[in-house]
């Protein structure tokens, strides 16, 4: 087996602010992360999560992401009762969703899937730029009414609130309680916590919802959705890289996107993005185009870039 030819780059801000030989002489949790120690905040936490012990427990909005299922686990470590409330409809990847559950299943998690599209909002189907806000509050919505007198938990983290979320205010009008984000926790030390309770796939790259795919103003359509996610799964093997022993790493983040193109038949025009700081070699790129292109895609731009979360939003207000 011949050295990989392309790596996946470390998350940005992943905990590498202790030497390692400093790392090995504290115990997991003890450690600083991003200039924090790790286990003050995770008992910060801890304490959150058992004032919220009632009869009856918790439910909690689980998206199958990393950060719901460090909560799911930091929920049953505390011995809290919760029951995962699981959306599920075109907007959302099913072979995440279907991951998703499998997850619950494994580790005997009460749950309900709740099925919700949500391109009957008329701000989400033409992709207003709060287009997040009015589908969180609808679906937040829904997950009070089934919560009924228990409180509602979501996996929002301290990370989230710098960034341009509009369905944050969802959850303050709401009243939906986010235990990470009010003791603080970030991005980084979830994924750490992740790594300390030997979770399955802390690095993994959550497969978010299908409509932050389209630049602001664009009408979508239920196919456009259908193709994002199979292309998005055929492009999978190709974007894991392999070390030196043949294992399977995870896979580059990358992301098939719609952008407004007026002089198209729909108005739009697909790209493909991908997150690396590392060159990628041409025979990808050629085994890239000609999967796209069996997907009717032949012209379509493939674009490396360093970031690609957030892309539409970035001049939103310029």
């Amino acid at each position: 087996m011949t050295e990989q030819k392309y790596k996946t780059p470390a998350p940005k801000g992943h905990a590498q602010s202790v030497a390692p030989a400093e790392q090995s002489q504290v115990p997991p949790g003890f450690e600083r992360v991003d200039g924090l120690q790790l286990r003050l905040y995770w008992d910060k936490l801890e304490e959150a999560l058992q004032a919220l012990h009632r009869p009856g427990g918790i439910a909690l909005a689980y998206s199958g992401g990393l950060d719901s299922r460090v909560l799911v686990q930091m929920c049953m470590n505390v011995g809290l009762e919760i029951e995962a409330l699981h959306c599920a409809g075109p907007q959302y990847a099913s072979a995440h969703s279907t991951e998703a559950v499998a997850w619950l299943e494994k580790n005997n998690v009460p749950y309900r899937v709740v099925e919700y599209n949500t391109l009957g909002i008329p701000e989400v189907r033409h992709s207003d730029p709060k287009r997040c806000y009015y589908c969180k509050k609808n679906a937040l919505g829904r997950l009070k009414e089934i919560a009924g007198n228990r409180v509602l938990c979501d996996g929002t983290n301290f990370s989230d609130l710098r960034e341009y979320r509009p369905g944050l205010a969802a959850l303050r009008e709401l009243n939906v309680c986010s235990p990470f984000a009010s003791v603080r926790l970030a991005k980084v030390h979830i994924r750490r916590m992740a790594e300390i309770m030997q979770m399955e796939i802390p690095q993994k790259n959550y497969q978010n919802c299908l409509l932050t795919r389209f630049q602001y103003g664009l009408t979508v359509r239920e196919a456009q959705l259908e193709t994002i996610e199979q292309v998005e799964l055929a492009l999978r093997p190709l974007l894991t890289p392999y070390n030196m022993r043949g294992e399977a790493q995870q896979p580059l983040a990358y992301r098939l996107r719609y952008l407004a193109a007026p002089a198209s038949e729909h108005g739009c025009r697909p790209e493909l993005h991908i997150k690396t700081a590392y060159p990628l070699p041409d025979e990808l790129y050629d085994a890239m185009r000609r999967l796209l292109a069996k997907h009717g895609m032949a012209d379509i731009e493939i674009r490396a870039m360093d970031e690609i979360s957030g892309y539409f939003d970035r001049n939103i207000f310029a």
